[in-house]
């Protein structure tokens, strides 16, 4: 009787040993002292977005891309899964970088260069592949300009949206106050709504610009004033 790799015994066994892969690959990197970034949706859920994560994006210092590279490999993960359909629609939001594939589930490796970070704008925080570790995530301002700066240098033409939807993610999960437990946005009313407009605004202009970004405080302030501008930033005015 042949094998189901559908059924719910093949898909935990996949799950556990991919697992396993990225604890050895996040053990291997904490001895070697390289750090790596967590962005796009695992990200996300760490917002409190719900996603099942398919793919883990990884920010790499771009002289440890190669070497990341080659730990996933060395743990049984396989060069490839860049899709070619998508790369004709987002260019190098899909095909930058590095692409591994363990089974569906794929990891790209993208230098943080490309993401518009570095490792100071980043802050320690328990791994999401191995809770025994750490790994890095962007503090929320930098991560912001660096989601506005990718949108903006975006060619014309190219599809925007898989930025976009993280940018939407941040505003509405982070930036914006949540809403009351048992309450939900299609219901609320206008001046309830404007009252959270205003709390999110003086949130971010609390923060410490620098002189050079305040250019993308116009932009946030312009984005929670007005969310359908989410479509329509093509530089910074």
């Amino acid at each position: 009787m042949p094998l189901n790799l559908q059924s719910p015994s093949c898909v935990a066994i996949q799950a556990a040993q991919l697992a396993d892969s990225l604890s050895a690959v996040t053990e291997n990197l904490v001895d070697r002292n390289i750090q790596v970034v967590e962005y796009g949706e695992i990200l996300n859920r760490r917002f409190g977005y719900p996603v099942v994560l398919n793919m883990f994006t990884w920010g790499v210092p771009d002289s440890n891309l190669s070497e990341v590279g080659d730990l996933l490999i060395t743990h049984g993960f396989e060069p490839g899964g860049i899709s070619k359909i998508h790369t004709q629609f987002y260019g190098v939001l899909e095909a930058g970088g590095l692409m591994f594939l363990y089974g569906s589930t794929r990891v790209h490796l993208v230098p943080l260069s490309f993401l518009r970070l570095s490792l100071d704008d980043c802050h320690e925080v328990v791994s999401s592949v191995d809770s025994r570790h750490k790994t890095l995530i962007p503090k929320i301002r930098p991560y912001l300009i660096s989601l506005i700066c990718r949108l903006i240098a975006l060619p014309t033409g190219m599809r925007r949206n898989l930025i976009e939807h993280d940018l939407a993610i941040l505003l509405d999960q982070v930036i914006f106050p949540r809403l009351p437990e048992g309450e939900d946005e299609e219901h609320e009313s206008e001046e309830h709504f404007q009252q959270r407009v205003e709390q999110a605004l003086s949130y971010v202009r609390g923060w410490d610009w620098k002189s050079e970004e305040l250019r993308y405080l116009e932009i946030t302030e312009r984005l929670i004033q007005d969310c359908s501008q989410l479509t329509k930033i093509t530089e910074c005015k």
